[in-house]
Parts: structure tokens; sequence; C-alpha cells
């Protein structure tokens, strides 16, 4: 069964995503419903774990629970719209508002997503380069205040990303190659000239990126050479396998996010529908891999919320 296009308006973002995917919408739904409680249960149960055993809440893996929330944000602001859409059919152009809304919201989460990241590296180069020190520089007080000043620095941030677009009305029916609605979606279907707004954009997500790319990049370059010393003490050995995952975590994370880019620098028209498809696959991925994997990689290799989870499943066994 076919998504009834609705084209009578002038203005706003038509996203191709939804547009190309018709036929596929019947296998696309059931795999958004199981990340969706996948993503939901895995992130929930490590937060629970932690939160319920005193002696998991440290530091580190205050951090985890703060990145499985982001992960429920992400989660929440795009499965649940993504299959509303596809089982009502609704492939009518985005208006400004709404696109600009949704913009906040996607940016919100990627700047989330990069700092929490970000302090988990900063977290592992302490642990790892200044373990003696560790305990008294990074504490629980300090983890959940580094925790908070990101949330609500994420919350405010992107507005300055936003409010080039605030109080301007859409004149342009145009093309996104994508489920979501984008800034370069926003800039074409301005009424007036967006070199500002673009130029603006790039700038502010360049030095976004690199500052978080810098913290990291210092991060693990002190920690390689650190693990090349015989000054490693036996704390410090240990602390280097919890890199290997955050390391896993990382690269999904910014290999998602390169991919999401590229993509997303690309225009697409009418004949162009191979640059829609690896948009649409981007985005597939983008929402759905990194916050459905993360609470897993992290649930297998932590040893302690490991036996935690075993306990509570060995527990709901026996009571089956």
């Amino acid at each position: 069964k076919k998504m009834n296009v609705q084209l009578n308006t002038t203005s706003g973002v038509i996203l191709l995503g939804f547009i190309y995917s018709v036929d596929e919408r019947g296998a696309i739904i059931p795999i958004l419903v199981f990340f969706l409680f996948l993503g939901f249960s895995a992130n929930g149960l490590i937060i629970f774990i932690v939160y319920s055993k005193s002696y998991l809440r440290t530091p580190k893996n205050i951090l985890i629970c703060n990145l499985c929330a982001v992960d429920l944000y992400g989660i929440t602001t795009t499965c649940p719209y993504l299959i509303i859409r596809f089982v009502l059919g609704d492939l009518s152009p985005m208006d400004m508002k709404l696109c600009l809304l949704q913009y906040y919201f996607y940016v919100t989460y990627s700047c989330l997503s990069v700092f929490i990241v970000t302090l988990m590296a900063v977290d592992r180069y302490y642990v790892i380069c200044n373990p003696f020190e560790y305990e008294m520089t990074i504490t629980n007080t300090k983890a959940v205040l580094s925790c908070g000043i990101s949330w609500l620095f994420a919350i405010f941030y992107p507005m300055i990303y936003s409010f080039p677009y605030i109080g301007h009305e859409s004149c342009r029916l145009v093309l996104s190659p994508s489920f979501m609605c984008t800034g370069i979606s926003l800039e074409e279907s301005m009424c007036i000239s967006t070199t500002f707004q673009g130029v603006f954009r790039l700038f502010m997500f360049t030095i976004h990126l690199l500052a978080c790319l810098a913290m990291v990049g210092f991060s693990y370059v002190k920690i390689l050479m650190e693990s090349r010393s015989a000054r490693l003490t036996e704390s410090s050995r240990k602390a280097l396998n919890t890199v290997v995952t955050h390391s896993i975590v990382l690269a999904i994370f910014f290999v998602s996010s390169l991919l999401l880019i590229v993509t997303g620098s690309l225009h697409a028209d009418n004949g162009k529908a191979v640059i829609a498809i690896l948009r649409i696959a981007t985005d597939l991925i983008y929402f759905n891999v990194p916050t459905t994997f993360n609470p897993i990689i992290y649930g297998l290799r932590n040893e302690d919320i490991r036996k935690e989870f075993l306990k509570i499943f060995k527990r709901n066994k026996s009571q089956t």
C-alpha cells in the first residue's frame, strides 16, 4: 500500500527518507520497534543496576549511566517520530516551525553525546595517567556536577545554532535526503539569503567538534604514551581494559557521525536517489546503532555490571 504524497503547499521540507522507503516500511517499522524496545530495556537496565547498588556508584559508572540517559533521550526523540510517520503514511512537507524544533532536538542529542564521551575519555586519562590523584580529583560529586553542566549546556547551546533561523518564514519547497530536517534544509527553504546562517552553523559546529576531538585526542595520546612505560600501577593496568570498551563506543559514535556529516553535505534532487538512500541508511545507523549497542557493550565488558545482570537474570529464571 502506497503512502499518499501531499504537495498542496509551496513551502516547507519534503523528507525524502519516507518517500524512498515507501515499499520497505513493512520491514522498517518492526525494526524500529525492536530498536526502541531493546534500547529502552538495555539503557534502563544499566541505570537501574548502577543506582540500585551503592558499590557501583563510581565516577566511571556514573558517566556510563549518563551515556545511557543520553541514549534514552535520543531514542525518545527519534524512534517514536519515525514509527508514527510511517504508520500514518504522512508524506506532507514539514513546516518551518516543526523543522526548527526537530533540528533543535537533533543538535541537543548530538551535543550531549559528544560531551559525555569526552568526559569519559578524560576520566580514563586520569585513572591511568594519574592513578594516585584519581580518587581525590575525580569524585562522584564532580562526576555528577560535570554531567549536570553537560546537560544544561546541551539544552541551551543548540539555541545558538537555531537563533539565526528564528522569526524567518519558509518560501520554498525543498528536498531533504533524510528522515530528519537538517540545517541545510532550513537554509534552502528560507525567504532570505542564508549565507550568514550557513557560515555560522559550520563555524559553530567546527569549534564544538574540534574542541571535543582535541580533548579526546590528548587523553588517548597520553594514555598510549603511559601504557608503553614501565611506571604503570596495577590499578592502571586494569583500567587499560576499560579503555578498549570506551574506544569501541567512541568508534561507533564518530564513524556514524562522520557518515552523517558526509551524507548531510550532499544535496539531493529528483535525479539523485542514491544520495537519498545513503542518507536514509545513515540516519537509521546514527539514531539507532549507538543508542542500542552502547549499553550492551558496557554491560558485557564491565565485570561488576555483568555480575549484577546475571544475578537478576538467574533470580527471574528461578522465580519462573
